[in-house]
């Protein structure tokens, strides 16, 4: 398991954000939030450890292409880093590859095709945490 605290970001000079993982450099174009709601059906009544086991590491892996499905749209470009938050914490992260908005069954408007061997989850991070 990759703990957030291993990451390092750092911004260059042509707004491009730069990975290190474990010593190895992944371009990044953005970072974006995703927040998830315990609404939603995969999520209901479950806690983060739940949502981290069950949904990341078992229904998104065996979904074809890694989607994650959204009902509201955010702009993103390939090879973004997304931070999932869950009940006010970043829970998982994971690298965007595309965003397929054809066929989809409402009440989504998309899904994110994700990396899967990207897909990480991690120590759960607060709000307060995460602006330090």
């Amino acid at each position: 398991m990759l703990l957030i605290q291993d990451y390092k970001v750092y911004k260059n000079l042509n707004s491009f954000y730069r990975l290190w993982e474990n010593g190895s450099k992944y371009m990044i174009s953005e970072i974006r939030i995703i927040p998830m709601s315990s609404k939603d059906d995969d999520m209901k009544n479950k806690s983060t450890i739940e949502v981290q086991h069950d949904f990341f590491m078992t229904t998104l892996m065996n979904r074809a292409r890694g989607k994650y499905y959204y009902k509201t749209r955010i702009k993103a470009i390939p090879n973004s880093l997304f931070l999932f938050q869950y009940k006010g914490q970043i829970i998982a992260s994971a690298n965007l590859i595309s965003i397929d908005e054809d066929n989809i069954k409402s009440p989504y408007k998309g899904a994110f095709l994700l990396k899967k061997d990207s897909i990480k989850i991690f120590n759960p991070i607060t709000s307060d945490k995460f602006k330090k």
